[in-house]
């Protein structure tokens, strides 16, 4: 089958090289006409609610400040999945919700269930806080810098890190 795949191309080489060019070019044209997302976000959304419980162990946090946060936030509409890490004074909750629930819908579900929970905590405790909204991917910055100046034997190496560091605090300066 492939041997005579192989011969009818080589007979009719103009209809198999026009087809192959324009194969090439509509697939050229789709290719640019897509989104590329070079590093795309894998996770679901989530929020992360942070509640400090000062001098308290961490069987302590678990089952006075932990436990009821995830209770609360359990029976919300669209959570995935509900984990918790509590160590000594300090307890994070991280609520998973449903692929494509967009993270202010899921902020402001997780800031209305911390409100119910919050009658149940101990009253001493400073009320527990969403930690900033951000993904996993959201936290990375790659930043190229280069120099056209050679760095050679009798000349000094371009200042590549004082100037990265002025560029990026101060972004309007002018180039180095």
């Amino acid at each position: 089958m492939i041997a005579s795949i192989t011969r009818g191309a080589l007979r009719n080489r103009l209809p198999v090289l026009a087809l192959s060019a324009l194969l090439l070019l509509w697939g050229g044209y789709r290719a640019s006409q897509m989104d590329v997302d070079v590093f795309p976000d894998l996770t679901a959304p989530a929020v992360v609610v942070v509640s400090e419980a000062h001098g308290m162990s961490p069987l302590d946090v678990e089952n006075q400040v932990s436990f009821h946060i995830e209770t609360a936030l359990n029976g919300a509409p669209g959570v995935r999945r509900v984990r918790s890490i509590s160590s000594v004074g300090l307890s994070v909750v991280t609520v998973e919700f449903e692929w494509g629930t967009p993270v202010p819908v899921a902020r402001q579900i997780v800031a209305e269930k911390l409100q119910v929970a919050r009658n149940a905590l101990p009253a001493e405790l400073p009320p527990p806080q969403m930690a900033p909204a951000a993904s996993v991917m959201g936290e990375i910055m790659f930043i190229a810098l280069a120099s056209d100046r050679p760095a050679g034997r009798n000349s000094r190496p371009p200042p590549i890190p004082s100037c990265a560091s002025a560029c990026c605090r101060f972004p309007a300066w002018p180039r180095c």
